[in-house]
């Protein structure tokens, strides 16, 4: 599984990425009222949301199975000074150590 998710990133076949944040997690935050926490992303590909989601002071994090994904989010933190814990693993086989206060996933 990891290297058919890897062939899809490097060959851009990921029409579900919109190369930014999305409109709708923007708006969510925007008008909930819900401040920073421990948050998870699961499956969270480049990783537009983690950068939004640690920019309003979130403590995220993000898990994807693509190395090159998880490599575009790293670098987009560092760019950025944002911090995230980033972590190229298989969600479904991946267990934490704490609990988390909410969980974003879009797609």
């Amino acid at each position: 599984m990891k290297q058919e998710w890897e062939n899809r990133y490097r060959q851009g076949q990921t029409g579900w990425d919109r190369g930014g944040v999305s409109p709708a997690l923007n708006m969510m935050l925007d008008h909930t009222g819900l401040t920073a926490g421990r948050l998870l992303t699961p499956g969270c590909g480049r990783g537009h949301e983690v950068v939004e989601l640690a920019r309003r002071g979130f403590k995220v994090t993000a898990l994807d199975i693509s190395p090159s994904a998880i490599g575009h989010l790293k670098r987009s933190l560092a760019q950025e000074k944002l911090q995230a814990e980033v972590l190229e693993v298989d969600m479904l086989q991946w267990q934490t150590k704490y609990p988390f206060d909410a969980v974003y996933e879009q797609t």
